[in-house]
């Protein structure tokens, strides 16, 4: 089973450089490819919306509306502008990291290898949680906050696996195989996993049994799929008023309508 760095190399001796083609409800991430292209993906379509250039992150985090954050194979910690996908170099981790996730906290979390590490926002700098997340976790990816703790992607079995990890212990239960190799990227969105294959499979993955379900294909992503992140949302005001009302009615149908029409490696 390959992890990110070993599925980069190979595909860039491939020079692989072309898109890939193409039960929930749709949500809308972010994206990281193994070109730099940064963009978002609707889970329901697979369509991917560029937004700008990062230049190769083995995977990125979202902090808020508009601040997310990327690592790239050498440790290096980026700041990214997500309007512009502009990007500002805050240190160097010290340590191996190809997953990325922010606690409920804004606290920012990575796992490499075995094990789950802190980062500090000012630095850059990584320190281990614990002594492990625990045999035979090996850190395919990408980690996911879903309130209570992480999810985890692991290059262990013949698939990748799906772990849950306690962010202050740093310890990690094995849930089940996901059933899809390289998933470099996940997300947790209105209450659903979301997988993202290097090759572009939008999967749904069940967090009591670790298995993936394919719901969708990215489409219009250059190279392949590095890394992922969820979209913030931003609060919608209460109504007040029977016109607010309307007004979040007709938002909801006009949503509803929109809806009925319409992947170097990380190791």
């Amino acid at each position: 089973m390959m992890m990110k760095q070993t599925f980069f190399a190979l595909m860039g001796a491939m020079a692989v450089g072309a898109g890939f083609g193409g039960g929930a409800e749709a949500a809308t991430s972010y994206l990281g490819s193994s070109t730099g292209s940064f963009g978002t993906v609707d889970t329901d379509t697979g369509v991917f919306t560029e937004i700008g250039n990062t230049g190769q992150f083995f995977d990125i985090a979202t902090l808020n509306e508009t601040t997310g954050y990327g690592i790239t194979s050498s440790g290096n910690l980026f700041e990214i502008d997500l309007a512009t996908a502009g990007t500002t170099l805050l240190g160097n981790a010290g340590s191996f990291i190809n997953g990325l996730g922010f606690d409920d906290s804004g606290n920012l979390f990575g796992t490499g290898n075995g094990s789950l590490f802190s980062l500090d926002l000012g630095t850059g700098a990584a320190s281990t949680v614990g002594s492990g997340v625990g045999s035979p976790f090996s850190s395919s990816g990408d980690i996911a906050y879903d309130g209570s703790q992480f999810f985890a992607t692991s290059n262990d079995g013949a698939n990748n696996s799906l772990w849950s990890i306690n962010a202050i212990t740093g310890v990690g239960t094995r849930i089940g195989d996901i059933g899809f190799e390289s998933v470099f990227g996940l997300t947790y969105q209105d209450s659903t996993l979301f997988g993202f294959t290097a090759s572009g499979d939008i999967l749904t993955i069940n967090t009591t049994t670790g298995a993936g379900l394919d719901i969708a294909d990215v489409t219009g992503l250059p190279g392949f799929v590095t890394g992922a992140s969820p979209t913030v949302a931003t609060a919608v005001p209460e109504p007040t008023s029977l016109l607010g009302l309307l007004a979040v009615g007709a938002l909801v149908t006009g949503a509803a309508v929109k809806r009925k029409q319409a992947p170097s490696v990380k190791a």
